[in-house]
């Protein structure tokens, strides 16, 4: 597939498509044992980390994300740009 598309993401749209699938149903959920088995380490991580943030203490609280302001005519041409992108790929394909 690289040497096909000479690309290393392989785009999955159009086969989604034909198996009317979403890509949440192709989400792969980690297994409980996977959870179970590095309990231990993960305890261990996260108490190193309090630890840390303790000593680092963070006196300025992050600025909250705040969104662009933009023109409607610039949000449609974004918009236009990204959807023929996406029928590009379909064509080459």
């Amino acid at each position: 597939m690289v040497e096909k598309e000479f690309s290393e993401y392989h785009y999955m749209d159009d086969v989604l498509h034909d198996l009317k699938l979403t890509p949440e149903d192709l989400e792969i959920p980690i297994p409980r044992y996977f959870l179970r088995e590095r309990n231990k380490e993960l305890q261990e991580r996260k108490k190193m980390l309090t630890e840390i943030l303790k000593l680092v203490e963070v006196t300025e609280s992050p600025e909250p994300l705040m969104a662009k302001d933009m023109s409607q005519e610039k949000a449609i041409k974004i918009i236009q740009v990204a959807e023929r992108a996406r029928q590009g790929r379909l064509r080459a394909s």
